[in-house]
Formats: C-alpha cells, sequence, structure tokens
C-alpha cells in the first residue's frame, strides 16, 4: 500500500464532549497557536478522504466535517466508534481521540502497513501497553462492538480478546519516536506542566 494515498481511508476523531475536570471541551484547549481538534484534523487529513467528528454537541459543526452523533450515548469511545463506523463510506478506519495533541500521522502510518491483514490494528506504546483509540477499526467491526454494548460491556481494551488483533509496537527503535507521542491531556494545568517539561530538555 501506499500510504501517502488518501482513498478508502476515513478518519474518526473521538471528541468526548465536555470534561468533566475541565467543565469544558478539551478540544478548543490550545498546543502553539493551534486547537487540539485542528491538530488531530490535520493528522487525519494527510491520511484519510473521508474525516468523521464523532460528537454529542454543536460545536464542531462550523468546522466543514461531518458530525456523527451517538448512535448509543453514554456508552464512551466504543459507542463513537460505533456510531462513526456504520455511518463510514470506507472500510479502513482510523481513531484520533482529540486529546493527544502530541500525536504524529506516522503512527497512523505504521498501522496502515497492516490494513490489508488484519481487521483491527492497534498501536502499542513504548510502555508496551496498546492503545485501543490510535488504532484502524473494519467497518465491519461495527458489529461486534454492536453486541458489546448490547452487553454493557464499554470497555473498548476487551475487544481484542474477541478477534485477532494485529500490534504495532512504536518505541524508542522509530526514529519519529517521542515519549510523549500517546500522552493525553486532561486539563489546562497538564498543558502547562507539559510544556515546562518540553522547554527544560
Amino acid at each position: 500500500m501506499d500510504i501517502n494515498t488518501k482513498s478508502s481511508i476515513s478518519g474518526i476523531i473521538l471528541t468526548g464532549g465536555i470534561s468533566r475536570r475541565m467543565g469544558k471541551d478539551k478540544a478548543f484547549m490550545k498546543l502553539g497557536n493551534k486547537y487540539f481538534i485542528e491538530i488531530a484534523i490535520s493528522v487525519m487529513s494527510e491520511l484519510c478522504d473521508e474525516i468523521l467528528i464523532s460528537t454529542n454537541t454543536q460545536s464542531y459543526d462550523s468546522l466543514g466535517y461531518r458530525t456523527v452523533v451517538d448512535e448509543t450515548p453514554g456508552t464512551g469511545p466504543i459507542g463513537g466508534i460505533y456510531s462513526c463506523l456504520i455511518k463510514s463510506k470506507n472500510e479502513h478506519n482510523l481513531i484520533i481521540p482529540v486529546d493527544t495533541p502530541f500525536i504524529k500521522k506516522e503512527v497512523y502510518e505504521q498501522i496502515l502497513l497492516w490494513k490489508d491483514e488484519f481487521q483491527h490494528i492497534v498501536a502499542v506504546n513504548y510502555d508496551q501497553l496498546p492503545e485501543p483509540l490510535h488504532a484502524c477499526y473494519h467497518k465491519d467491526l461495527a458489529g461486534i462492538l454492536k453486541r458489546f454494548i448490547m452487553m454493557k460491556n464499554y470497555k473498548i481494551q476487551e475487544l481484542s480478546k474477541h478477534i485477532g488483533t494485529k500490534s504495532v509496537p512504536i518505541n524508542k527503535s522509530i526514529d519519529f519516536f517521542s515519549d510523549d507521542l500517546f500522552l493525553n491531556v486532561n486539563d489546562e494545568s497538564d498543558m502547562r506542566k507539559i510544556m515546562r517539561q518540553r522547554e527544560s530538555r
């Protein structure tokens, strides 16, 4: 596969809605002069010919991308992924959470190398832990996600126990690696602390 070709891949951005810790939408926090949502769109735009924004608010209607409201509200990321998969026009769907602003498109390029061999491809971080929200999901997985939801099992990390998953290690052996690639930013104090640490390196 030519990973520079954007055909037949959808990008699903999980916004998560209003953060309980922050009292506002994390998508509109900033890294430099870019909102988190703009960073996620930029990463997906380089690889995908369709972008879907998973949201239960109208905050993103002006961005010019299709928004998808959860079919099953209150079910967390698994509900957002399921709802977008059934609306996606493509078989292959990349997932990106809006609150990991240091993620790089190269992570997804490594994932896409396996898209024709596996329906579920998940990045594995430098601590050897899976990152199920930095992954590729085949559209056909919507059925098993629906079954999880119907059973009230909303733990997306358990999906790998039921299907064949390809794990893609993202570690120091890769030239684009940095230890904050998958870092989840929960609030503005987190962001300030992270930036101080980066500046001190």
